[in-house]
């Protein structure tokens, strides 16, 4: 998800007290009401991405977490900037996707996961839209 599309969310309409939802955290001694705090939209945008996870899906099954996760990142793929050169080519067997220009910055981008969720794909056009934006080169590293 590109930051267009995290920022559009973040941005409708603050604080949402009218939600018949009280949803609250995992914490006992904290019962945050994220109905109250949260926008509509990020509630929204948060129960959307849930979709994709099967309750019944059991945790240590990282194959099937692995596709859940990559569905959903395709879903929300925004694209990338019209004109944005994109490479790719490997450092010692490591894929690397480099985005933009060479430029005096460079980007290092290595996306989290804990050595189980996300790729080059799932994290694309956040790192093209963070090149373009920045006017730096970024280069993103597969680790897994």
């Amino acid at each position: 998800m590109g930051l267009a599309a995290i920022n559009e969310a973040a941005g409708k309409g603050g604080r949402d007290a009218g939600s018949p939802q009280g949803i609250r955290s995992e914490t006992p001694e904290k019962h945050m009401r994220y109905d109250t705090l949260l926008s509509r939209a990020v509630r929204e945008f948060i129960a959307e991405t849930a979709t994709f996870h099967d309750p019944g899906m059991a945790a240590e099954d990282w194959a099937a977490q692995r596709q859940a996760y990559d569905r959903m990142a395709a879903h929300f793929h925004q694209g990338r900037p019209e004109g944005l050169v994109v490479t790719e080519n490997r450092r010692a067997e490591v894929p690397l996707r480099r985005y933009g220009a060479p430029s005096p910055v460079t980007i290092l981008f290595v996306h989290g996961g804990g050595f189980v969720l996300g790729g080059l794909e799932s994290h694309d056009d956040l790192c093209a839209e963070l090149a373009q934006r920045s006017g730096c080169q970024l280069v993103a590293v597969h680790w897994g």
